[in-house]
């Protein structure tokens, strides 16, 4: 227990600002705990005295072991090297994101009381989505004003009123593991021996960010809970039936895109009115945005990438996990655009037109940037064959591709709200940078930065977060603060 001590105080110590405490490597210390959680020798009391020199050397230890491991240079493809660093070391480079947690009352608490993701959660919870993200706003807050790794549930004291201890318990309860179980946990997600995936790998403990010892709850890291908060509803929600959440999620995500389309507004069509008005039969994205003299055509997919897609080096492993994602919203554009090509529709927005476009949007990362990028590094094979299908018709050029996160497409639209940018002048600005290697940006929230730095979500955003705020503010107030 005294090297997980060290890791969490070591983890803690002030640093003067946000790169220093990111060259502590948290990701590689999150990883030395896990190893001492799973080793066989874990609980064994008779150990040598830890001191500071041990410490760092085992620190230091964690660090050659980049040495060990694949090199830049002997991936097929650069983008495969930085996707997994992207993976690994992204969650802890920014700080809660409230648009987060807005976004999940949006999708999961805006529905009918008698809907599966309502009456799902609180089954397995016994908390409703709704007071889950107020109590979790509340164990947020005590990290966003103390940088203590330790709390306990008196920290909720002066908000009994409000929330009853049952509630407070399934909390903590929920994003925590007890030390002693510990091990049994993290082993369900290993495999017989170490492989080299794991430098790389995220952090197991986005499944349980505090560590609880007897009534005490130990935060591994601020930046983990945080992140594990953000998207725990569906996190837990797909874990427990995967199958049945997808067929009712994806719909509903596909809505907040089209919201998000009609705030910016731009003139758009969606896939009922592209069924219909389109020349013969075929397959349709889901929106299809008439941007002055450019099509942008927009495929909602609610995906997230898989563990081993995540880890892996391999560009047929990535290319099998976004076949169903990616590669299908590619194969849908084209098809659009063949069936464009002969269409005499009245609808003055379903019209051919000289510049198109591709906006694929996730619900998490991928990491893929542009459809050129996702070419050379993962599935050039794949996208040839459906080049060769659509020989005939018109074709998206793959530097008019991009695949962009919800938080992405949220920003991105107020840019064009705000009167900023335009869909068509943003994919445009992103691929004339995206051409030269010294200008390129990895991830399309370089692109938005570069075009502004003040990024803020969509009003119907704010107004959740500022809402869920208020209300907290209110308790608080009410009850003279936390304890």
């Amino acid at each position: 227990m005294q090297l997980i001590d060290a890791c969490i105080n070591y983890l803690y110590s002030p640093t003067k600002n946000e790169i220093d405490q990111l060259q502590k490597t948290p990701w590689l210390v999150l990883l030395l705990i896990k190893w001492i959680l799973i080793d066989d020798q874990f609980s064994t009391s008779r150990k040598k005295e830890l001191t500071q020199n041990k410490f760092n050397k085992i620190l230091q230890m964690m660090h050659d072991l980049g040495a060990k491991i694949r090199m830049p240079s002997e991936y097929s493809h650069h983008t495969l090297f930085f996707r997994n660093i992207a993976y690994q070391q992204f969650l802890y480079q920014h700080p809660l994101n409230l648009a987060c947690l807005a976004r999940q009352k949006i999708l999961f608490d805006r529905v009918a009381e008698t809907h599966f993701f309502k009456q799902e959660f609180t089954k397995k919870t016994n908390l409703s989505i709704e007071h889950y993200l107020e109590l979790g706003l509340i164990l947020l807050c005590r990290y966003i004003i103390d940088t203590k790794p330790i709390v306990t549930s008196h920290w909720f004291d002066t908000i009994k009123s409000h929330y009853s201890s049952e509630e407070v318990n399934s909390l903590l309860e929920l994003t925590s593991v007890d030390l002693y179980d510990m091990r049994n946990r993290l082993l369900q997600y290993e495999t017989n021996k170490r492989t080299s995936h794991e430098y790389y790998e995220q952090t197991p403990f986005l499944n349980f960010p505090l560590i609880k010892l007897e009534n005490k709850y130990i935060c591994v890291y601020p930046n983990i809970l945080y992140r594990t908060i953000e998207h725990f509803i569906y996190d837990s929600l797909r874990e427990w039936n995967s199958a049945k959440f997808m067929a009712k999620f994806g719909d509903i995500f596909e809505r907040y895109v089209e919201k998000g389309i009609l705030y910016s507004d731009i003139p758009y069509v969606a896939e009922k009115t592209l069924n219909k008005e389109l020349d013969g039969n075929g397959k349709v994205v889901d929106f299809l945005i008439n941007d002055g003299v450019s099509n942008i055509f927009v495929d909602a997919k609610a995906v997230e990438m898989a563990r081993q897609g995540k880890v892996t080096h391999l560009a047929n492993i990535v290319k099998d996990r976004v076949k169903t994602s990616i590669i299908k919203a590619i194969e849908q554009a084209f098809d659009v655009l063949r069936r464009l090509k002969d269409t005499d529709s009245s609808n003055l927005i379903i019209k051919h037109r000289k510049n198109n476009y591709l906006l694929v949007v996730t619900f998490k990362e991928l990491y893929l940037g542009n459809g050129q990028n996702f070419f050379d590094a993962v599935a050039k094979d794949k996208l040839q064959k459906l080049s060769e299908m659509y020989k005939d018709s018109p074709q998206i050029p793959l530097e008019n591709m991009y695949f962009i996160t919800i938080d992405e497409f949220d920003y991105f639209v107020q840019l064009i709200k705000d009167g900023k940018i335009t869909f068509a002048s943003g994919l445009s600005k992103a691929r004339e940078s995206d051409r030269e290697a010294k200008t390129m940006k990895f991830d399309f929230t370089l692109h938005l930065r570069s075009w502004d730095t003040d990024q803020k979500p969509p009003i119907y955003v704010r107004k959740e977060s500022d809402l869920l705020f208020s209300k907290i503010e209110t308790i608080l107030r009410n009850n003279e603060g936390l304890s």
